[in-house]
């Protein structure tokens, strides 16, 4: 069995991609297939400047405050394709890697249905480093607990969708 690793992170809607960042940058290209009504998902992660590919069949648990416990075991090209029966609706986005003032920020631009999602996250070591971080000031939105936004939701959900939900969510603030 694999150990899972508990992952701590914020995560906040944005307009687009901040500079000086463009969608020609390096980046990796994430796949999600979530099979339907669990838990579970098959990724498949590549990076286009080198065709660098990697698989995984996952397990992830939201705990609340931006905590997830992930359960992750790598797989060859062969176990991935052997896997692939289970696959359900795929989430598709680009992630790029970017530093501003020594916080290493993820930004993933959706593609697809969900296309025009754009979301900003931060990683932490712990807790009390996230409950610390100041929103960003290119945030529109801050969505770490609406479960709306999970892939898991948003794979079943159009960008037309997401700007409802985006405008409920708006709306309470």
């Amino acid at each position: 069995m694999v150990n899972p690793e508990k992952v701590i992170k914020r995560r906040f809607l944005i307009e687009g991609l901040p500079e000086p960042l463009k969608p020609s940058d390096d980046h990796q290209q994430i796949f999600e297939n979530y099979v339907a009504g669990t838990s579970l998902r098959l990724r498949s992660v590549r990076r286009p400047a080198s065709d660098e590919r990697r698989w995984f069949f996952e397990r992830r648990e939201a705990l609340g405050n931006g905590v997830l416990m992930v359960n992750r075991i790598p797989l060859d090209r062969a176990e991935y394709d052997a896997l692939r029966p289970l696959r359900g609706r795929e989430l598709r986005k680009n992630r790029y890697l970017l530093t501003i003032d020594d916080t290493s920020y993820e930004f993933d631009v959706y593609l697809g249905d969900q296309w025009g999602l754009n979301v900003a996250a931060v990683r932490f070591a712990a807790l009390a480093d996230a409950e610390g971080f100041a929103v960003p000031e290119f945030s529109q939105l801050e969505i770490t607990d609406l479960a709306v936004f999970d892939g898991p939701n948003l794979v079943n959900r159009t960008f037309a969708e997401i700007r409802k939900e985006f405008a409920k969510a708006k709306g309470g603030n």
